[in-house]
């Protein structure tokens, strides 16, 4: 399942650097020529729905060169100042020449640019020549403050010939207009060699002798209260088609969801005399069965992964008292060293029992402490070299344990490490590869906001995924109940021989974290110690809680010392200019 979802992962990552590559290219961009636009007259049309047509009348002189036609390109998406994308929904309505006669034209789209390349290409053409291009746009109307804004760069800047004469004609609905500006230059510039005027419903604005890579850009203030805006649901709509990567996160959610609904909940058996299962209802709360005693079919190790689907310390520690109950290991608790901190020592020995049979992760936990050549006894504190190896290796056999005998429907550690893996591969690799790649065809915030979201909310199922099997469903239920029994106190009625009780539920208590509870029930019983304990002053109960905490804690760090040590570090207002607000491009010939 894992390799599936990576090599998935992989195809998804290449297809987004093909994109990537594909968008990076270049807009066609001609050398300077000897051919001149002699003049470039836009006529803007605002509507009340703050829709905007624009007929650009370009007019060109090839001289004697022959020619197929111009090409103009026009950007259509843009990033806003908070760096989310906006699509001004271009629409193209024809090409025609001075005689209003169609001409022929490719439309083609690179990153966020549109070209509209004119001309027979089994024609060639010189002299002078009219070309007419009439397109609708919108959302170019903004409102930063009381007044409404038009800002629009008309020509152009990426034109590779001199623009003799530039006019530009603003149609308002009424008298919405109040003010009037212009730029010229380079993108940038805060030049103004241009003129403009309104009547408060047509503007007009000229510029000449437009240098190649120069343009003229407009600017009118407007009454908002002349325009029909968009509603909100209308801008969330648009703002979701422009930043779809947003969107990335909830669809996440959505499949994730159903996959928990498919996979990650337990079965159950469907009645009392069937053999057939179904996944319990969402948020089912487990039975606990009435419980006199600890299971016979499951370990200390096994109940405390059941219960919780995980392999904890505790797991660990109970399933070696429990070998120890069963004559494997013996313990010999020695008195603290130490003049302030006083640390009980503990040696541990091994007894060979014939009779007996492992399971596997039984036989890694005794590597562990006696190496596999089972030497007859190790300090607690000075477990050998490479023990870490094989509590690794004992956890894993117990998740595998459980799988294999039908309590899981899949290796829990697997399942959750798969989802973990492939959300943390999401969230970190798509900062460096995915967003990337994303934000070439949308904003980068998006881009972001989309794939590192979706990475976490991956890795935020990751540990709900395990599922129990309907067998592991009823032994959970089992679990319960005795944990429930332990917690109660509920056996004190049911003891007749009390030290083999206490040796034998002893191990439980430890997988529930119960066992200061349980020796405190039998602070004033006499009991003798447990027959592999042998302890540094008189056994009592009490005490030996501080025992068994101090055992836990020696055998933690002394597994924790044979851990290699990694090395330290990490791995880890007056903002108008020429070029400014909405239109522009440029174009060629060819």
């Amino acid at each position: 399942m894992f390799q599936k979802f990576l090599r998935l992962t992989i195809f998804l990552i290449v297809c987004l650097l093909l994109i990537t590559s594909y968008s990076l290219l270049p807009s066609p961009v001609a050398a300077q020529e000897s051919w001149v636009i002699t003049n470039f007259t836009t006529e803007l049309t605002l509507g009340r729905d703050t829709n905007l047509d624009v007929t650009e009348t370009i007019a060109v002189d090839f001289g004697a060169l022959p020619k197929h036609g111009i090409y103009r390109t026009i950007p259509v998406r843009y990033q806003t100042s908070t760096g989310n994308t906006l699509d001004i929904r271009f629409r193209l309505a024809s090409v025609t020449d001075a005689n209003n006669q169609n001409i022929p034209y490719d439309l083609s789209k690179s990153g966020d640019y549109l070209t509209v390349k004119i001309g027979d290409p089994d024609r060639t053409i010189s002299g002078p020549q009219t070309y007419i291009i009439n397109y609708q746009v919108n959302r170019v109307l903004t409102r930063p403050g009381a007044e409404a804004e038009l800002t629009w760069n008309t020509t152009g800047h990426a034109w590779p010939v001199p623009i003799l004469k530039a006019t530009t004609n603003l149609h308002a609905p009424d008298a919405s207009l109040t003010r009037t500006i212009c730029f010229t230059g380079y993108p940038g510039s805060k030049s103004q060699n241009c003129t403009h005027g309104h009547d408060g419903t047509i503007a007009v604005y000229t510029a000449t002798g437009l240098d190649p890579g120069t343009g003229l850009t407009i600017a009118a203030a407007l009454n908002p209260d002349f325009f029909t805006f968009p509603g909100r649901l209308q801008e969330i709509t648009w703002f979701l088609r422009d930043n779809w990567p947003f969107l990335l996160p909830l669809l996440t959610l959505t499949i994730m969801l159903y996959l928990y609904w498919q996979k990650g909940r337990d079965r159950a058996y469907t009645g009392l005399f069937t053999d057939s299962t179904a996944p319990l209802p969402l948020f089912a709360r487990p039975i606990m069965r009435q419980t006199y005693g600890p299971p016979k079919h499951l370990t200390p190790g096994q109940v405390g992964t059941l219960a919780d689907e995980r392999v904890n310390h505790a797991d660990i520690t109970a399933t070696i008292i429990d070998l120890a109950r069963r004559g494997f290991v013996s313990v010999k608790e020695d008195k603290p060293k130490g003049l302030i901190f006083k640390k009980p020592q503990f040696t541990l020995y091994y007894h060979d029992q014939p009779g007996q049979t492992l399971a596997d992760y039984e036989s890694a936990l005794l590597d562990m402490l006696f190496t596999t050549s089972r030497e007859p006894k190790v300090d607690l504190d000075d477990l050998p070299k490479d023990s870490y190896k094989h509590l690794e290796t004992a956890q894993k056999a117990l998740y595998q344990d459980l799988t294999d005998n039908g309590y899981f429907l899949g290796n829990p550690n697997t399942v959750r490490r798969v989802y973990l893996v492939a959300g943390i591969l999401i969230a970190g690799g798509g900062i460096a590869l995915i967003a990337p790649a994303l934000a070439t065809i949308t904003s980068n915030a998006s881009s972001f906001v989309g794939v590192v979201g979706s990475g976490l909310i991956i890795s935020a199922f990751s540990p709900f995924m395990p599922a129990r099997t309907a067998k592991g469903r009823r032994a959970l239920e089992e679990v319960l109940g005795l944990r429930e029994w332990i917690r109660l106190g509920a056996w004190r009625e049911q003891i007749h021989e009390k030290h083999n009780f206490f040796e034998e539920v002893l191990p439980y208590t430890i997988a529930f974290g119960l066992t200061g509870k349980f020796l405190e029930a039998f602070k004033d019983a006499k009991l003798k110690a447990p027959s592999w304990y042998q302890g540094s002053s008189t056994f009592n109960p009490v005490y030996f809680q501080s025992s068994l905490t101090s055992f836990n804690n020696s055998l933690t760090s002394g597994i924790a010392s044979t851990r290699p040590q990694s090395s330290s570090g990490s791995s880890f207002g007056g903002g108008g200019s020429s070029g400014g607000g909405f239109g522009g491009g440029g174009g060629g010939s060819w």
